[in-house]
């Protein structure tokens, strides 16, 4: 298949992915290879963000072809789940109407209306749709939307609280065996624990356990032919873990303490990784945080209007009044000012 770049074009679209799941540079060298094998995709990921930056023409590839060509390498498209209240649930083609409506905003998926508590829940793509403009859609065909509050995890937490879940068994079943390795070596400690079946069912919830996302990643990995880090952790303690199963049914030597120290080491470091990962995202999206949402348009009409600084397009002329700050780069057409650019420039002074 032939592959076709594109620059970004009027007839092309951008879109942001928040993703899950990347661990280092070669992570995201296999996910810009896979969507660049996609007619008429461009794509840029950055590690620290966890964001795929993707420029497509949207007659060679849909965004569904998109996301599901990030899922198939084992990642994740990172949603948020919402509900809303909606009256007339109850009546067909009501129902119909507000699942048609939901649909056709982009980056939403998984409609569902339930008929007896008029509840309609569906998934948003973060940084493609969210739930305001899923309210706004359904108050434009009829209904008065209720949206229930939901307590959505943040990613960063819930991703430190998994590692350090994972670490935690594997050091509680990595014990034992480092006791007996312990014990082998200088004779000391308990002698109970010298058994080869009672070390294999310890290795074994080790390894398929907290080990089994290198296990997973690495597969998916190898089905693309892409190799990182998870296809070296799962080959060598699936090696160690298999040879000493082989060698317990013919009392050879045993090395069940490999692959469990070897997945507890690297879960460590995925620990310390996420904790890492988590502050430096908070920092900068502190820093993002400090761009206004809002600013003004000028429309065709040479009227002015709010609109959402996401909604901003190259061209569009914008109006910034004294004391508001900058909501994108940009050229000053008409007026003058003041700006304070010390953050990006290290002057001490504003510049006009």
């Amino acid at each position: 298949m032939a592959t076709h770049r594109i620059d970004p074009e009027p007839s092309a679209q951008s879109l942001n992915l928040d993703i899950g799941g990347m661990t280092c540079a070669t992570c995201v060298h296999s996910i810009e290879k896979a969507l660049h094998q996609l007619d008429g995709v461009d794509a840029h990921v950055n590690l620290a963000m966890e964001r795929a930056n993707i420029t497509f023409d949207p007659s060679l590839v849909t965004m569904p072809r998109l996301v599901e060509t990030i899922t198939e390498l084992g990642y994740s498209v990172r949603k948020d789940h919402v509900s809303w209240i909606l009256s007339g649930m109850d009546e067909e083609p009501l129902r119909q109407r507000a699942i048609e409506a939901a649909e056709s905003v982009t980056g939403v998926e998984n409609v569902q209306v339930n008929a007896v508590t008029g509840v309609l829940s569906l998934d948003l793509i973060r940084s493609v749709a969210d739930a305001r403009q899923a309210t706004d859609t359904l108050q434009a065909v009829g209904f008065a939307p209720k949206q229930q509050t939901t307590d959505e995890p943040n990613p960063r937490s819930h991703e430190m609280q998994v590692a350090r879940r994972r670490l935690t068994w594997s050091i509680v079943f990595s014990i034992p065996i480092w006791v007996d390795m312990v014990h082998m070596l200088f004779h000391v400690g308990p002698s109970w624990l010298d058994n080869g079946i009672m070390l294999s069912l310890f290795a074994t919830v080790v390894e398929w356990g907290p080990g089994w996302g290198f296990i997973h990643r690495a597969w998916m990995n190898l089905r693309h032919k892409n190799a990182n880090m998870d296809v070296l952790v799962a080959t060598g303690t699936l090696a160690a873990w298999g040879l000493s199963m082989y060698d317990l049914a013919v009392h050879g030597p045993l090395y069940f303490d490999s692959s469990a120290t070897v997945i507890t080491l690297v879960l460590v470091g995925k620990y310390l990784e996420a904790v890492a990962k988590g502050r430096t995202s908070q920092a900068i999206e502190e820093l993002l945080a400090l761009r206004p949402q809002e600013t003004r348009r000028k429309t065709a009409q040479g009227d002015w209007e709010n609109v959402a600084v996401d909604a901003i397009h190259p061209g569009d002329i914008l109006q910034v009044l004294a004391g508001e700050r900058f909501p994108v780069d940009g050229k000053v057409v008409a007026g003058q000012g003041t700006a304070d650019e010390s953050m990006l420039t290290g002057e001490p002074l504003p510049q006009d």
